[in-house]
């Protein structure tokens, strides 16, 4: 098993956006005046996903109907960072990992109390993602907390992808190698992403 210690998921929906993270204070009121403070460092070393390698073979198409995806448990607990910094997430997220010799899966379950209205505004490449719903994942493959790959997808199945350096430049003109597929149903959207590890630095 491979434990993913360096990862943050993050969900953007134009309610909000969701990151994987501890509230410091967990028994704080959601509509208190005084904001929610979260303990990034605990949420890094206690949110831990663990990744199963894979038995058979994975079909990238968004569905996750595989068996070596129900081996996973799933990271779920996500809460959200804007509008309301800390609060639960409005929507449940699930995360799964998955790898092989060459590849890193993930398949996320983003679910939606009004699947009908999602919200696609862009389909090319490299889309404006604040325009969106959207999904992505953060890899900071070299353990530094100051540089990662950032890929992400929208219900469209548009992609967009990043690398970020010295902790908060993104070049936009970086493309990795990976590739994404998304399928929409009456309970939200999935996508289910393959990232090559040859496109990451370790």
């Amino acid at each position: 098993m491979l434990k993913l210690l360096s990862w943050i998921l993050t969900v953007y929906l134009l309610t909000g956006l969701t990151a994987f993270a501890q509230l410091s204070n967990p028994n704080a009121v959601a509509n208190s005046a005084e904001p929610i403070v979260i303990d990034y460092e605990a949420a890094r070393l206690s949110r831990v996903a663990t990744a199963v390698r894979v038995t058979g073979e994975i079909t990238l198409d968004g569905m996750l109907h595989e068996p070596d995806w129900k081996l996973v448990a799933p990271a779920t607990g996500f809460v959200q960072y804007r509008p309301n910094t800390g609060e639960p997430a409005q929507e449940q997220t699930e995360a799964r990992f998955l790898y092989d010799e060459d590849n890193l899966y993930v398949g996320i379950i983003c679910f939606d109390s009004d699947a009908a209205h999602m919200v696609v505004n862009g389909l090319k490449e490299d889309y404006q993602w604040n325009e969106t719903d959207t999904v992505g994942v953060t890899i900071d493959s070299l353990h530094d907390r100051r540089s990662g790959f950032y890929f992400q997808a929208n219900p469209a199945g548009a992609r967009r992808d990043q690398q970020i350096s010295n902790d908060s430049q993104a070049s936009q003109d970086w493309d990795g190698v990976w590739d994404v597929k998304v399928t929409r149903n009456n309970e939200g959207w999935i996508a289910e992403f393959m990232i090559t590890f040859k496109t990451l630095r370790f």
